[in-house]
């Protein structure tokens, strides 16, 4: 798993392309980051799901269910 306070204090970009700034929330399987997309620096709320393989049956409806939402899918 990515360990996002590093990238934060060592000012590596997420995927090249996310700067993170702070940490702003956060759950059972996910933190939300603000970051900055340096393609176009545009600030932005980064949500980034923890491991797949440490959730029961219920996390995983409950992680694609978030999925499903953040997509305007439901």
């Amino acid at each position: 798993m990515i360990n996002l306070y590093q990238l934060k204090v060592s000012n590596t970009p997420l995927d090249n392309h996310y700067q993170l700034i702070d940490k702003i929330g956060g759950g059972g399987f996910s933190e939300v980051w603000l970051a900055e997309d340096l393609r176009s620096q545009v600030k932005v709320a980064l949500k980034v799901y923890s491991s797949v393989q440490d959730m029961d049956s219920e996390g995983i409806k409950m992680f694609v269910l978030d999925g499903l939402i953040a997509v305007n899918r439901t």
